[in-house]
């Protein structure tokens, strides 16, 4: 993990903060299915989109603030390693 500063600007994207996750990033979650990984999710039409799997908070956090850019946006950088997946990507199927 880190050691519990939060960065709140990365890769020159500004990130999404949140007082109520346990990650401290909107829409960053710690994984449920492999130990100390992190997951990014986005509600998009209603429907929460899997935008990967990452190594730490602040990559997932990266892919939530590009997909929050638009379309295309949380396929691409950060430090994920697992993008897509179970509910597919942004512009990706699924």
């Amino acid at each position: 993990y880190d050691d519990g500063a939060l960065v709140v600007e990365a890769e020159g994207l500004r990130l999404h903060m949140s007082s109520s996750g346990s990650s401290g990033y909107k829409g960053v979650r710690r994984s449920t299915w492999k130990a100390g990984r992190f997951e990014a999710l986005k509600r998009v039409d209603g429907r929460q989109v899997f935008l990967g799997t990452f190594n730490t908070a602040v990559g997932a956090a990266v892919a939530y603030a590009r997909a929050a850019e638009g379309p295309g946006g949380g396929r691409q950088g950060g430090d994920g390693t697992e993008r897509g997946g179970r509910s597919g990507g942004i512009g990706g199927g699924g």
